[in-house]
C-alpha cells in the first residue's frame, strides 16, 4: 500500500493505478486473515497437510505436462511459449509449470513447502508417528523432483540449499561430521572438473535470457539513482528508458528501482521483523511445535529471499500466505505465553 501512495506522487495516470493498487491489495489479505483462523496447531498442522497435497496434485500435473509434450511433439504447459522452454546442451527441454502459470513461481511453491515438510519429518522419535513422518518425507521427496523438472534454476539453488541445512541443524550431534562430508564431496567435485562441467552446463541453459537480465537490472539500478528516496514508482519501470519493455527480474531491485531508500526501510523494516519475531519463537517456544513451526517457516522464507535475486516475487500471492502462516505462529505462541502465565484467580480473596 505504501508502494502505491508513492506511486500517485509520480502517475500521470491515478484511476488506472488506483484500481490496480485495488487489485493488488487483496493479495495481502492471508495476513490479517489467516492469523485470525489458525489459533491452534491443529489448525496450522491441517492446513499444512492441506497445502502438501495440493502441491503434490501439482507435481502430478508436471508430469502429465510432460507426458502430453512428448505425445504431441510440443511443448503443453499453462505459461506462454515465451518461457515454457529452456534450452541445454541436450537439447529444448520443457520447463514444466504444474497448476502456475509461470515455472519460477511453481518452483517457489514446491521447493518452500519441499523444505519444511523435510524439517517436519526429520522430528525426533516420539514426537511425531511413523506414518507421519513418512507422509512428510514423501512430500519432500516429491516436491523436490517436482522443483528439479520446472527447470528453474534459482528452484535447484534454494532446494540444495535447504537440504544440506536441514539435517545439518536438526542433527547437532552429527553436525560436525556431516558437515565436513559435505565439505569434502564439494572438493571432490571442485578437484575432478564435476562442479565445472556442472556449473557450465547451468550457466549455458538459456543463456542470453540469463545475460539479458543484467541489462534490465543496470536500468533498475540507474532508476534508483536517478531518484534514490522514494524511486519511480510501482511499475512505472517500464517508462523508465526501459527499451526492452520488462520489468526487473530482482525482486530487492524491484524494491529499491520502484520506492527508493523509503521502499527498502520499509520492506526491509517488516520482513526483519517477522524474521526477528519468528527467532523469537524458536529461542522461546511455548510448545515444542510451535519452535518446529518456527524454524520451518524460516527455510520456507529462505528459499523465496533466494530466488528473489532472480525474479519477482513481491506481487505473488503465496508470499503474503507465508507471511501471514509466519503471524499466525508468533500469535499462537503468544497467546499461549499469556494464558500460562495469567492468573485466572486474581479476583479471588487470598486463602488464609
Amino acid at each position: 500500500m505504501l508502494s502505491y501512495s508513492v506511486s500517485l506522487l509520480q502517475t500521470t495516470q491515478p484511476l488506472s493505478l488506483i484500481e490496480n493498487m485495488i487489485y493488488r491489495s487483496t493479495y495481502l489479505i492471508p495476513v490479517v486473515l489467516l492469523p485470525a483462523l489458525l489459533v491452534s496447531r491443529r489448525h496450522l498442522d491441517t492446513l499444512f497437510d492441506f497445502m502438501l497435497v495440493a502441491a503434490m496434485i501439482t507435481v502430478g500435473v508436471e508430469i502429465a505436462q510432460f507426458i502430453l509434450s512428448a505425445i504431441s511433439g510440443s511443448i503443453i504447459t499453462f505459461s506462454s511459449s515465451s518461457y515454457n522452454r529452456v534450452e541445454t546442451p541436450f537439447g529444448i527441454m520443457p520447463r514444466l509449470t504444474g497448476l502456475m502459470y509461470h515455472p519460477n513461481h511453481q518452483s517457489n511453491i514446491l521447493a518452500t513447502q519441499a523444505a519444511m515438510a523435510l524439517w517436519f519429518s526429520l522430528q525426533p522419535k516420539g514426537a511425531i508417528d511413523r506414518r507421519r513422518r513418512m507422509f512428510l518425507f514423501a512430500g519432500y521427496v516429491i516436491l523436490a523432483f517436482g522443483t528439479v523438472i520446472t527447470m528453474s534454476r534459482s528452484g535447484w539453488l534454494s532446494i540444495a540449499i535447504a537440504t544440506v541445512l536441514v539435517p545439518l541443524i536438526r542433527f547437532k550431534k552429527i553436525a560436525p561430521w556431516y558437515l565436513l562430508m559435505v565439505v569434502g564431496l564439494g572438493l571432490l567435485a571442485y578437484t575432478t572438473g564435476l562442479a565445472e562441467a556442472g556449473y557450465k552446463v547451468v550457466h549455458d541453459m538459456n543463456g542470453d535470457s540469463a545475460d539479458f537480465r543484467w541489462h534490465i537490472d543496470d536500468i533498475a539500478l540507474e532508476a534508483f539513482f536517478a531518484r534514490p528516496w522514494f524511486g519511480v514508482g510501482t511499475s512505472n519501470l517500464l517508462d523508465f528508458f526501459n527499451p526492452y519493455q520488462l520489468e526487473v527480474h530482482d525482486t530487492y531491485l524491484q524494491i529499491a528501482s520502484g520506492m527508493g531508500i523509503f521502499g527498502i526501510l520499509i520492506f526491509g523494516g517488516y520482513i526483519l521483523a517477522t524474521i526477528t519475531r519468528l527467532i523469537n519463537v524458536a529461542l522461546n517456544p511455548a510448545i515444542p511445535a510451535h519452535r518446529e513451526w518456527a524454524i520451518a517457516l524460516l527455510f520456507g522464507l529462505m528459499i523465496t529471499g533466494i530466488q528473489s535475486f532472480f525474479a519477482m516475487f513481491l506481487w505473488v500471492k503465496f508470499l503474503w500466505g507465508v507471511f501471514g502462516i509466519a503471524e499466525s505462529v508468533i500469535m499462537n505462541n503468544r497467546d499461549k505465553n499469556l494464558r500460562a502465565s495469567t492468573n485466572y484467580f486474581i479476583f479471588l480473596p487470598p486463602q488464609r
